[in-house]
């Protein structure tokens, strides 16, 4: 029997398809169940760029963080395959917001 430790935890029942679904596809290409457009929910969509956006401007054992505009064009890239393209059309009116944030927060956690 498959467990699901996920599902006990108090406030993350409600989000379980976000867990889930955020690999989802616009297109249909993605995983675990090939969801498309708006099979996939809200969340599970939003989470996909930011989960994408935070996964490329990350540094990891095999590699360092993209710069954030490449991250950018990145996603833009993936309006309409990878990613759902209103929701990208939305991260192109926060992407200025982001950087100064971004900016800012580097600035004061400097060593």
């Amino acid at each position: 029997m498959e467990q699901k430790p996920f599902r006990k935890l108090r406030g993350v029942a409600d989000y379980i398809d976000v867990i889930r679904h955020h690999h989802e596809r616009w297109d249909g290409k993605g995983y675990p169940s090939g969801l498309k457009g708006n099979e996939t929910s809200f969340f599970a969509r939003l989470t996909s760029i930011a989960d994408a956006f935070d996964a490329m401007t990350s540094s990891r054992s095999y590699r360092v963080a993209l710069p954030l505009e490449e991250a950018y064009k990145n996603i833009l890239d993936g309006k309409g395959t990878q990613f759902d393209p209103d929701l990208v059309n939305t991260f192109i009116k926060v992407f200025p917001k982001w950087v100064d944030y971004h900016k800012n927060y580097h600035e004061l956690h400097k060593k």
